[in-house]
């Protein structure tokens, strides 16, 4: 098993409706983000991984997780097939299983259709997962609710691109696949899901993005998130072609100054760190 993250202080567990938790499940582990309801200010965030999922109950266990009682608690989910449409419309099961065919052919035609509405982008997510991961959660955490990764990568963006001028581009790596997500002055405006096998597919997908939207090298923020080595030589490539690219990070106003310094990796809690919906 190995362990990395930090903490700012130990919870008050007398007081923990303080707190939300959000939570990923992988195959070989898990990762987790506690971070106070109001602020969002992250006051722990840890990676486990190596770890089979017969341990991963007790792991949880002896982190105090399920002895506190969150205000909420989230649980990501890795959707392999996601697409969106507006809001207002409507298919019916059949309409939606010929999208999907269409879109993805007639793998992993067998796992469940689900929906996330956006409300406040009028789009809605709709994508498959498999309802084992979900099932594990629920054991643990009977009262979670379910997002899928391409949902926080909106949110992501949408909340990094109100921060300047730029279109902001988040891409979320993890095995097999990429998500992208481009946002403009608080409004979604591309969101995607690619297979991936590499910093080659990865580097693709992004500056094909750029081309088709004819984004500029001076206006466009690339951050990436995910499985990403900090040694990687991807955020060097990118940089070729855009001035502002580099690894996500929480930032100053999202949490507590003494986890800043003491989190590595930051960039691989990105997306549970902004699983909360845009306000």
């Amino acid at each position: 098993m190995k362990e990395q993250g930090a903490k700012s202080r130990s919870l008050n567990t007398d007081n923990a409706n303080k707190y939300t938790l959000s939570i990923r499940l992988a195959t070989d582990g898990f990762c987790f983000v506690v971070a106070e309801a109001g602020t969002r200010r992250i006051v722990q965030a840890e990676c486990i991984s190596e770890l089979p999922w017969s341990k991963c109950s007790e792991v949880i266990k002896s982190k105090g997780l399920l002895q506190t009682d969150f205000a909420h608690v989230w649980g990501e989910i890795m959707p392999q097939q996601c697409t969106l449409m507006p809001l207002s419309f409507e298919m019916n099961d059949a309409q939606t299983q010929e999208l999907f065919t269409l879109n993805f052919g007639e793998a992993d035609s067998h796992l469940p259709i689900r929906t996330s509405p956006l409300a406040q982008h009028g789009i809605k997510l709709i994508y498959r997962s498999d309802e084992e991961a979900e099932n594990r959660m629920k054991e643990l955490f009977p009262a979670i609710s379910f997002v899928p990764v391409q949902q926080t990568l909106v949110t992501a963006a949408i909340r990094q691109s109100m921060k300047n001028e730029n279109q902001t581009i988040v891409v979320m790596t993890r095995a097999g696949f990429m998500d992208i997500a481009m946002a403009q002055k608080g409004n979604l405006i591309f969101i995607n899901t690619y297979i991936q096998d590499g910093e080659e597919d990865i580097i693709f997908h992004t500056l094909n993005l750029m081309k088709n939207f004819s984004l500029g090298q001076l206006s466009t923020t690339i951050i990436l998130a995910g499985q990403a080595e900090k040694d990687s030589t991807i955020v060097n490539k990118l940089k070729l072609y855009v001035t502002h690219a580099d690894l996500a990070t929480f930032g100053s106003s999202d949490m507590a100054s003494d986890m800043q310094r003491k989190l590595k990796n930051q960039h691989l809690y990105y997306d549970l760190a902004n699983i909360t919906p845009c306000a």
